[in-house]
């Protein structure tokens, strides 16, 4: 399957009260950090949805060849950032098999993590989904049977209504990894 990693950064991350994409990890950014495993990885392509702050995030995003699109109406939600990078994705690029959802603010997701989604995404029928104890979320890879439905999400909760939806037809994907998302300031310092 030909795969785009699509890298969800359009937030205002207000509980962070700064831009969270942009915060130092590493040698560069949390933002960079998702953008490089993206491109790293066994994609066909990398692209960054950006919203809030957009302009700003833009100019220190350093990564070549990582296709950015900027979604207007991100305040509604994550929802509205899926369905934006579908559209975009079909619009752009019409030989995409599968779309391989990731977060910005997820440090310890690797292109090593990633390839191990890609590589079990067999079956055109199936979502693969990383597990969480009694719970499935992001990265995710949804093949293109699924984009009809992605592109009518909005708000908030982003695909998991999908994948409760479609439960039958998850494949889990254990991670490798201990998984935190940096919302907070507490979250940074942790990290």
């Amino acid at each position: 399957m030909k795969i785009a990693v699509v890298v969800l950064a359009a937030g205002a991350a207000t509980r962070m009260q700064s831009i969270k994409q942009l915060l130092p990890y590493k040698n560069s950014t949390l933002l960079e950090n998702a953008l490089y495993n993206g491109l790293n990885s066994n994609a066909l392509i990398t692209i960054c949805v950006l919203g809030s702050n957009a302009e700003i995030i833009q100019k220190n995003i350093v990564a070549n060849s990582v296709f950015i699109t900027i979604n207007e109406n991100w305040a509604s939600g994550l929802g509205s950032s899926i369905t934006h990078s579908v559209n975009f994705i079909e619009s752009h690029f019409t030989d995409i098999d599968g779309i391989l959802f990731t977060l910005a603010d997820q440090p310890f997701v690797t292109s090593k993590y990633l390839n191990s989604i890609i590589e079990k995404a067999s079956n055109p029928e199936k979502i693969y989904a990383s597990q969480y104890h009694d719970t499935f979320g992001v990265p995710v890879l949804f093949p293109k049977m699924f984009f009809k439905d992605l592109k009518k999400l909005d708000g908030e909760q982003g695909a998991k209504k999908l994948l409760q939806v479609y439960q039958h037809q998850v494949i889990p994907i254990l991670l490798d990894f201990v998984n935190i998302d940096i919302d907070t300031p507490e979250d940074y310092k942790k990290l």
